[in-house]
This record gives C-alpha cells, structure tokens and sequence, in this order.
C-alpha cells in the first residue's frame, strides 16, 4: 500500500485531534474528581438518610366517596 505525503499528514492530524479529544475529557474527568474527593466533607457533611414505618390504625376510606 502506498501513501503519499498528503494522504499520511491527513491521516495524522484526525488521529491526533481524536485522540487530543479523547484525553482532553479523561484529564476534565480526572479534575473534576479530584476536586470533589478533596472537598467531599464541606458539601454537606449532615447529610443522612433516614427511613420511617409508619402504621395506620383505621382503613383509609374509599377515593369514591
């Protein structure tokens, strides 16, 4: 197979410019994480998730009526 100069630049800038965008998310990625493992306890450090079983003594009266 045979390339010539025009054809082998082209097919380096768009597989340098893929992969630019490729690593260019992963390094946003990688940012993003770090900054929120840094400061993950001054979010809300109360926050809590409770649960209730509550139990009704009466029927509930019928959605007709």
């Amino acid at each position: 197979m045979k390339f010539n100069s025009n054809t082998l630049r082209r097919w380096c800038r768009l597989v340098h410019r893929d992969l630019s965008y490729l690593f260019a998310g992963m390094v946003l990625i990688y940012a993003l994480s770090g900054i929120v493992m840094n400061h993950r306890d001054t979010f809300n450090p109360n926050y809590s998730v409770s649960q209730q079983r509550l139990t009704l003594a009466a029927p509930l009266p019928d959605k007709d009526t």
